[in-house]
């Protein structure tokens, strides 16, 4: 279980907080219940965060396309965040020629999926390339990959994607000396590769399916989810122990689903089972918190939350999100 305390102590809970009802009724106008603050166009989350920092601490964010949004957000408003994507825009186009093309779109490349790659990742960078498998395989004969990229980046031979990992080692490097780790957790569906024992970041139908035969679809469950962050917390500690763990989950929902069901169906079971593993991570962790960035997103007034596509925030609402996270985590 996640939390035993005496039943005296959860009463006190309930009785001294100010958004611990649902739907409570209203006696004076101070009072506010959740049915009326969900009413609002922006879902405010009443956050007691437990820890904050100063502005000049370093920040590393890793994770699935939201934190590179988290991470734009932070950079633009001053802090000490490593850029993600500039050596990358300026060696390599988008594979299928996307216009225009930027630092920030580049930095896509280092977009992690799932926690199976972010873990991969942290190993690397933390105890070094023999603690885990080869990053950079062959596709076929003409095409290499990166495990633990996205790989969106045109030039497919090998010595351009060795080049790639090469700066995205770099980049990694910044977990072993930061502050403040931000983890955004993606998607539960991934690939692994039996032959050579590895999970990939990417999915098949990205890298074209060529060879597909060498791979297999899993879905990960929440004991994968929390193997992987154990074992996360574990290796960066050993390597920064000053390091701090800011955990969110990702609203950016599946773009599609290989299990048959319906695609709103899996998401809501992707990102029900990483909201309980962010959720029990940082139960389990003194050095680390939530941040409700997804709650703020689904439970905000849509219109104003999505872009056109409906999976991707809309860029004024992302600056809502990191005012909010500003405002409570920094001193």
């Amino acid at each position: 279980m996640l939390t035993k305390i005496p039943a005296d102590t959860a009463l006190a809970n309930l009785k001294s907080s100010n958004c611990g009802w649902w739907s409570k009724p209203i006696k004076n106008e101070s009072d506010v219940n959740a049915a009326i603050r969900l009413q609002q166009d922006v879902f405010r989350p009443v956050i007691n965060p437990r820890f904050r920092f100063p502005r000049t601490s370093r920040i590393f964010a890793m994770g699935s396309c939201f934190v590179r949004v988290i991470e734009k957000r932070l950079i633009d408003a001053g802090f000490s965040v490593p850029d993600p994507g500039t050596a990358l825009a300026a060696r390599w186009k988008h594979r299928h020629g996307i216009e225009p093309f930027g630092p920030w779109d580049a930095a896509a490349y280092l977009n992690k999926y799932n926690s199976c790659a972010m873990l991969y990742e942290a190993r690397r960078a933390c105890l070094g390339p023999d603690h885990v498998p080869e990053f950079v395989i062959p596709l076929d004969k003409d095409h290499w990959i990166d495990i633990g990229a996205a790989n969106v980046l045109a030039d497919e031979t090998e010595a351009a994607v060795r080049a790639r990992r090469e700066i995205v080692d770099r980049h990694s490097a910044h977990m072993c000396d930061c502050d403040i780790f931000i983890l955004t957790l993606g998607l539960t569906e991934g690939w692994y590769h039996p032959e050579r024992g590895v999970h990939i970041n990417d999915a098949a139908n990205v890298l074209g399916f060529r060879n597909r035969s060498a791979f297999e679809f899993v879905v990960f469950d929440f004991n994968d989810h929390m193997a992987a962050l154990e074992e996360l917390h574990t290796v960066v500690k050993q390597r920064n122990p000053k390091c701090r763990f800011i955990v969110t989950v990702s609203p950016v929902p599946l773009q599609a689903t290989f299990t048959g069901q319906d695609v709103v169906v899996a998401n809501m079971f992707s990102k029900s089972t990483l909201r309980a593993v962010a959720g029990a991570f940082c139960a389990a962790h003194p050095d680390a918190d939530y941040f409700p960035s997804y709650e703020m997103v689904m439970l905000s007034n849509q219109a104003k939350t999505w872009k056109d596509d409906r999976r991707h925030v809309d860029s004024t609402f992302s600056t809502e999100i990191a005012k909010t996270f500003i405002d409570h985590y920094i001193e």
